[in-house]
This record gives structure tokens, sequence and C-alpha cells, in this order.
């Protein structure tokens, strides 16, 4: 039976799983906050959060609405990825080299495809959000993340250098 994958919103009954994710992540590269998840954040507030961000609602200065969602094979609560799609790119940061969506493999997950199946379902998303031109972008090291984003259809705009670090930025085109 093949695997069926789904993306879900994070939920109070993801908490101890989202923990060992979040952790694992911090594990592999210190800096990161996925989801912009903080160690120790209250995990309920965090929701409400995101909550709120998905509907525009009580947002930070420079933040734009967004929805998160975990990647999931169906009928296992085990988080493979994460992804964040900004329902808009209206800062300098998100029209630089933010883009539209952000998105994160579980390191023990990584080399296994996940990437390419989330990043198209959320360009479903994105198109069902009414998101025609979508921009995503890497650092241009980031070889792996290349070849999903081209694997999923985006065309290389450019080459881009913010504040120290190169980043290609690819377009895709939803119709």
């Amino acid at each position: 039976m093949e695997k069926e994958f789904i993306l879900i919103m994070p939920s109070i009954k993801d908490r101890i799983d989202w923990l060992e994710y979040y952790k694992e992540f911090k594990k592999v590269n210190p800096d990161s906050n996925p989801l912009d998840y903080r160690l120790g954040q209250d995990y309920e507030q965090w929701l409400s959060e995101k909550e709120d961000e998905s509907k525009g609602l009580n947002l930070q200065e420079g933040r734009v609405p967004s929805s998160v969602y975990l990647l999931k094979i169906k009928g296992n609560d085990r988080i493979l990825g994460h992804v964040s799609i900004r329902h808009s790119i209206d800062n300098e940061f998100l029209e630089k080299v933010g883009g539209h969506i952000g998105y994160g493999i579980r390191p023990s997950e990584r080399g296994k495809g996940y990437a390419k199946i989330l990043l198209n379902l959320a360009l479903t998303f994105c198109k069902e959000l009414g998101i025609e031109n979508v921009m995503i972008t890497c650092k241009k090291n980031n070889i792996p993340s290349a070849k999903c984003i081209k694997s999923n259809g985006g065309i290389l705009r450019d080459e881009i250098n913010y504040k120290g670090e190169d980043f290609n930025r690819y377009d895709f085109k939803l119709d």
C-alpha cells in the first residue's frame, strides 16, 4: 500500500512530537528555530500565535499572514517536516530572500524525497490561496534544496547576495 502524505496544522496532540522534532533540528543547527518556535516557549501560546498569523490577526511588526503545516504520513503521528506558507511577501526580507515558502525536513528523515513531496503539497496550497507567482529561495550552496525546487518546476530567477550570503531565487507560475 502506498503512503499518503498530508500537511496538517499543528495541534495540541502534536506537542510531544513537535518538541522532539524541534530538539532534533537544534542538535544539527543550534541557530535554527523551526516555525519561529523557541525552546521553553509555551506550546499552546505558540499554536495560538500561528493560528492568528494564518488569519492575519495580531501580526508582530515585519510579519505577514502565513500558514504553517506539518508533513506526516496519514495515520502516523511522526512529524517528517514543516512548512511556512506566506500569503504575501510584502516586506524587504521576504521580497529578497524569504520568499513565499520556507520549509525543513527532520534531520533523521532527510534524503528520502520528503522535501519534494512537502514542497509539492505547499505549492498546491499556494494555488488554493490564489498566489499565482510564487517565489522560493535557498542558499546557493544548498544543493539538495535547489534540486528539490527545480524538480517541482522552479525556474531560477537570479542569484542575490543578502547580508553577505548568496541565495538563489526561483519562480513558480501557478495557473
